[in-house]
């Protein structure tokens, strides 16, 4: 019986120089691939390919690498920062479960499982393109300005074995081996290099030899999903606040500010209360207070646009601890520790017990 010798067909424009012309050694403007991976590396140009449509015919030069190159070095830094602290992490002896992570831990957990079902649907319907924005998206916005900024304190600050610090880099190991897995058909290279970087132990001995992620429909809540976006937007309004302050030379960095948050919108007053616990870390300042009178804030006061907010930024209180920097007026109440705040006494101390328990 005859029939095709192959399940799909996928057909590509041509490759055209920056000025779409076809590309000819007549006329001198052919690029061979060498000449590129000699100069970029050979995962810039599968990069680059998987960036634009396939479809049609692609103009290609310099110039058209220059922001893949910037993409690659976001995603090859993300992965780099993950393994970086994840060092001392064994998967088998300090796994956080599911339950016990804290709430920003299993947002970020929500979003990898729609980053996984999202590139899946891509990489099936051959949408290169779509996979190279979520992955780039995804590192950028939910890692390297959200989850990587605020969980710094814990993973540099907070004792070795607390429960927040594992469960941060449970978290880390996670999205690592999601994404890493996630990205192995494009960034071969990268990904097999940063797969054997996994300094206690990876499941497989290659990444190829691992299956391509599923989406765990247990690491998804739609209600704490709802909330945390909620939060988010807060948080972008708080953002710029803090950076109006900086430009009027109020503050020099956030951890020298204390917020003051009056809201009319009962919704959002009842959001900030449920979260009063987490708002410092989630703003990366030195202190927060949920005003019931909006003659708490002052003049000067910041007005959301997207959100009925008020932020008062208003000088931190207390001293500079010198080990996490943030301001408070615990620094030097323990004799011992004359220069660090309290919360760094409790990780020191506990780093001590534990370190003398073994």
């Amino acid at each position: 019986e005859e029939s095709s010798p192959y399940k799909t067909c996928l057909t590509h424009g041509l490759v055209l120089d920056p000025q779409r012309k076809k590309m000819s050694k007549k006329l001198g403007n052919a690029v061979a691939p060498e000449e590129v991976w000699s100069k970029y590396g050979a995962d810039i140009l599968r990069l680059w390919f998987s960036s634009v449509d396939y479809t049609s015919d692609m103009g290609f030069g310099d110039e058209m690498l220059s922001p893949v190159v910037d993409v690659y070095r976001k995603i090859r830094n993300s992965f780099r920062f993950m393994l970086g602290n994840i060092y001392d992490y064994d998967d088998k002896k300090h796994r956080v479960s599911y339950g016990e992570l804290g709430e920003l831990d299993k947002y970020l957990m929500h979003k990898l499982q729609l980053l996984i079902l999202k590139a899946r649907e891509a990489y099936e319907s051959f949408k290169f393109f779509r996979v190279y924005h979520m992955i780039h998206n995804f590192c950028v916005s939910a890692l390297s300005q959200f989850y990587f900024d605020i969980m710094k304190d814990v993973l540099y600050t907070f004792a070795p074995d607390s429960k927040e610090r594992r469960g941060a880099q449970t978290v880390l190991h996670d999205v690592l081996t999601v994404l890493v897995r996630l990205t192995a058909p494009i960034l071969s290279f990268t990904c097999e290099e940063a797969w054997l970087s996994f300094p206690l132990g990876r499941p497989e001995k290659s990444v190829f030899l691992s299956e391509m992620p599923r989406p765990e429909p247990s690491l998804q809540d739609e209600g704490l999903a709802s909330r945390w976006d909620r939060l988010v937007e807060v948080r972008d309004e708080v953002l710029v606040a803090l950076e109006r302050a900086r430009e009027k030379k109020m503050i020099g960095n956030a951890l020298e500010s204390r917020l003051v948050l009056y809201s009319e919108d009962d919704n959002v007053k009842n959001l900030l209360k449920k979260h009063a616990d987490l708002l410092d870390q989630l703003f990366i300042v030195s202190g927060v207070e949920l005003s019931n009178s909006k003659g708490d804030l002052g003049e000067g006061s910041y007005a959301g646009e997207k959100v009925d907010l008020l932020v008062s930024v208003q000088k931190a209180r207390g001293e500079k601890c010198q080990r996490c920097w943030m301001y408070s007026t615990s620094v030097g109440l323990a004799e011992e520790f004359p220069h660090i705040c309290e919360k760094c006494v409790r990780a020191i101390r506990e780093t001590q017990t534990n370190t003398n328990g073994r």
